[in-house]
């Protein structure tokens, strides 16, 4: 199961690696160059796309679909908390962001681990 996270965590990291280029040009950021920085990056893009697959591919025979894609969405706040710590430095987290990932991540954690919660407590 933590083999589902790390790949889905790798391929969010990989996906954002255009968005951030958007952001760093956004001041002159036009049509062509948005265009220009998909073509640059579709090695980069592809193989977020395979990592995708093979979340999404291995994960189902695991946990359900809408479950998956709750774990996706918890490694995309993830990323985008620490994106935005680490490059963007223009504004700070605030607690309703914190406090929404830290719930949404015990209910990841919940849902990953269901079934040793469910032998602990019997």
């Amino acid at each position: 199961m933590l083999f589902l996270f790390v790949v889905i965590v790798l391929a969010t990291v990989l996906i954002q690696i255009p968005n951030l280029l958007g952001v760093n040009l956004s001041e002159e950021l036009t049509w062509l160059i948005a265009f220009k920085v998909a073509f640059y990056t579709l090695p980069i893009t592809f193989i977020a796309t395979a990592l995708y697959t093979m979340f999404y591919g291995k994960g189902v025979a695991l946990l359900s679909y809408p479950s998956l894609l709750l774990m996706a969405k918890v490694a995309a706040l993830l990323v985008a908390l620490i994106i935005e710590w680490l490059f963007i430095k223009n504004r700070s987290h605030n607690v309703v962001e914190l406090v929404g990932f830290a719930i949404t991540f015990v209910g990841v954690l919940t849902l990953m681990y269901k079934n040793e919660i469910r032998n602990l407590l019997e």
